[in-house]
Parts: C-alpha cells; structure tokens; sequence
C-alpha cells in the first residue's frame, strides 16, 4: 500500500478549497507526470478581501536509502510578483500602442503640414490646422493620464464595480479598430448579460482583447482575418467570451503551451511564446488571477482557432431600503 497517497489526497484537497490549478491539462496525472516541463500554478484569485497569489509547485522524488521506498517532496514557490510584474509590463506596453497612436498621429499631421506650408496659408487654414494640433495636444495628454493606470494592472476593478455587460459590443468594436479589425461581427446575450458585471475591471477586459483580436489579425496569412466574437451566459456566476477567426490552425504542442504564463528560465522576457508569439501568456495570467479559466480549440468548420474564456460575474449585491424620510435603514 502507497501510504503517501492518503497524505497526497489531503494535501490537494487542501489546497483545492482555496486555489484553482492552471493550467488543468498540466494537472493531469500529477504528481506522476511531474517532470514534465510544463509550469503547473496554484492560484488563489483575487476576492474583496485579498489580493490574488501565485504559487508555482514543483515534484521531487527522493530516495533515502538502497530499497528503500522513494518520497515525494512538493515544492512551493511564490510567484506572484514576478507574474504580476511581468503583466503589467506586456499590458502597459499594449496600452501604449494602442492607445497613443491615433491622437500622436493626428497631432503630427497637423503640426507638419504647419511647418512646411504656414507662410502660404491663410489665417483660417492657420486656425484650423492649429486648433487640430491642439486638440490632438490635448486628446494625447488624457490618453497618458489614462494609459497610466495600466501601470498597475489588477483584475478587480478600483471601484469593486467591474465591468458592465452592456458595454461588451462597443468595447469590441473599439478594440477592433484599434488592432485594423474590420467587420468584427458579435453577438452578445442581451437578456441575460445587459445588467451583469463581470469583476474584470475595463483595464483589464480590453488588455485581453488586444491580445486575442490582434492575434488574429497578426497570424492570418494575409492579416484580413474574420472574427466572430459570441459573449453568452455559462453558468449562475459566470460568462463565456468565446473569439473565433478564419487564421491558422495550431499544432496540439502549440495548444497546449499557449496558456502557459511564463517559460521558467527564460532569459529575456517578451511575453510570447517561442516560436508562436501568440502573446496569450498576458491573457492566462489577467483572467487566471481574476479566478476564470482559458481554453482554445482549432475551428472543426475550416482552418483557424477559437479562444474560449470563461470569466467569473460579480455577485448582485441588493441596495439598501430607503425609508420615507429619504435615508438608508
């Protein structure tokens, strides 16, 4: 009889009451398949009272003496900065570009056409390209007060309400025309979402999907990609963002490893990974820590992928009775 099996049975029930596993085909058949490479995570997700932590978790075997039976050691290491740190880099980097190129581009357009043909032009062609310049001056300026909260990424929401469901079409759209998507076509369960909140905060929800979109438009044979973004109820406390596009289609070893936040050891970080540039390790980490779960498949209909993400709802908290007189009993 294996009597470490009842104490590995305890030790993983433990941890299951507080931690998710990431990602969940790593975890299968551990600690037998331990030595694989893959990094294997506890991770406790952010809740209203607690900051979300990473624990990456590592099998040894030892044997202490000829014949004798062989123990497993578990090691636990606390990652969490180290994720963290690395997010926030690759999404304060997506901001960035996303965000400051059409008010930059807009600014130096007018301000160049000031410089090579002001003496020609007249005072209401000066007040004209002026006034363009500054308000890409200024559109520029709110863009960097804004992209600086991306500098501190976290999935919850500053003001604990996250994001509104309602918003969803929009801010696919918008994301959309940030990454050149053209046609995005979505569908969103307006019954049973429109009054929901999901505890990704906007920051958040738009990092991943510059990260999904724009991988479809960066890893279609022609960059012309079409995309079909379904967002649906999957459960009393949970929606499923499912993004499909016509692109390429993976390998299994690609599928497996796309989810898998960062490559231990890796000498330089670029927040891909190698030989995919996939760029879905930001993705795993923002919706891992915020408690949901990733999982993407090649289309069966045609050449392609479908990401699948499973996000957590805030609870609906019932406001507080309003007597007569106007106050809150």
């Amino acid at each position: 009889m294996d009597a470490s099996k009842p104490i590995l049975e305890t030790f993983m029930q433990t941890v299951s009451r507080q931690y998710h596993l990431h990602p969940e085909s790593a975890w299968v058949g551990w600690p037998v398949t331990a030595g694989s490479a893959q990094n294997r995570y506890f991770v406790r997700p952010e809740s209203t009272t607690a900051h979300e932590f990473w624990l990456e978790a590592a099998v040894f075997e030892t044997r202490m003496a000829e014949g004798a039976p062989s123990t497993r050691i578990v090691r636990l290491r606390d990652v969490t900065a180290d994720i963290l740190n690395r997010r926030n880099t690759r999404s304060f980097g997506e901001a960035i570009t996303h965000k400051i190129r059409t008010p930059a581009t807009q600014m130096v357009a007018s301000l160049d056409l000031l410089a090579k043909h002001a003496p020609k032009m007249s005072a209401d062609d000066l007040v004209q390209f002026s006034s363009a310049a500054l308000r890409g001056a200024k559109r520029l300026q709110d863009t960097l007060d804004r992209i600086l909260r991306y500098s501190n990424l976290r999935p919850a929401s500053e003001d604990a309400q996250g994001f509104c469901l309602r918003d969803m079409a929009a801010l696919v759209q918008k994301v959309g025309g940030e990454t050149g998507l053209e046609g995005v076509e979505i569908t969103v369960s307006e019954e049973s979402l429109v009054e929901r909140r999901l505890t990704l905060s906007l920051q958040a929800l738009e990092v991943v999907l510059w990260e999904t979109l724009g991988n479809s438009k960066k890893f279609h044979p022609a960059q012309t990609p079409k995309v079909w973004v379904e967002a649906f109820l999957s459960g009393e406390a949970q929606m499923t963002l499912r993004i499909s596009d016509d692109g390429v289609s993976l390998s299994p070893k690609q599928l497996a490893s796309a989810w898998i936040p960062y490559i231990q050891g890796e000498k330089d970080f670029t927040g891909e990974m190698p030989g995919m540039g996939l760029g879905l390790s930001t993705v795993s980490a923002i919706v891992w820590g915020a408690g949901g779960s990733c999982r993407m498949m090649n289309r069966e209909s045609g050449s392609g992928v479908i990401v699948e993400l499973t996000l957590p709802i805030a609870s609906v908290q019932t406001p507080p009775a309003i007597n007569q007189a106007g106050g809150q009993r």
